[in-house]
């Protein structure tokens, strides 16, 4: 159902760019303010499945190669089944913009990003037996400070509207929140996840983001 509400949004916000004028004169580009949605994958994590999540962005643009953006996401990553983690992402990253910079209807502008970001991440794990939830297993918690950097490029519908698409590496540093599938014994029923206890190793842990937004120019 939310994935059907983000469509229907991005669908709408496209409509909406459309039918917009191109006023803004491409000279004006030093303190631009934008406002967007973005929809976010995570791949390749150390839990091994992928998660799929929506947030928000604002960019101010610092020069005619230099932007900044300041965003938040929630992610959430199915465990098999057997559980499920929720992962927060609050930061910010310097774009640069290596060949075109001017803003126009139609214009695609490729860009390079790098950043930081604090991260907070939460995992339950649960036994099942068919459908039925029999049981909660633990409930782990962490905070990590991570960096990332990546390529992307943007499309502008209008010279208000852009439409952007990035792929970046996002490396976490904290302690560790690790789990292991479990394989029933003779007197258990089911699958389920173990947590392991030793929480205060720190650890560097990655996954590769793919994010997907739509951006208004609120503020020339």
């Amino acid at each position: 159902m939310k994935s059907f509400l983000t469509t229907i949004f991005f669908c709408l916000f496209l409509f909406v760019a459309y039918a917009q004028e191109d006023n803004l004169p491409s000279s004006d580009i030093k303190g631009r303010f934008s406002l967007g949605v973005r929809s976010t994958q995570s791949l390749f994590g150390s839990s091994g499945y992928p998660g799929m999540g929506f947030g928000g962005q604002f960019k101010i643009r610092l020069s005619k190669r230099l932007n900044t953006e300041w965003f938040a996401d929630h992610i959430k990553t199915d465990l098999g089944g057997l559980g499920h983690r929720e992962t927060a992402h609050i930061g910010w990253s310097v774009i640069f913009y290596p060949f075109s910079y001017e803003i126009k209807k139609g214009a695609f502008l490729p860009f390079l990003l790098a950043g930081h970001c604090f991260d907070f991440a939460k995992i339950n794990g649960y036994q099942h037996i068919g459908n039925a939830e029999i049981s909660t297993k633990f409930d782990n918690k962490r905070w990590t400070s991570a960096v990332q950097i990546g390529v992307g490029t943007s499309y502008h519908l209008s010279e208000r509207f852009d439409l952007s698409f990035s792929a970046q590496y996002m490396s976490h540093l904290g302690n560790d929140l690790h789990i292991e599938k479990v394989e029933p014994e003779d007197h258990e029923v089911g699958n389920y996840l173990l947590s392991d206890d030793d929480h205060d190793q720190l650890t560097m842990e990655g996954h590769l983001l793919l994010t997907l937004s739509l951006n208004y120019i609120l503020i020339r």
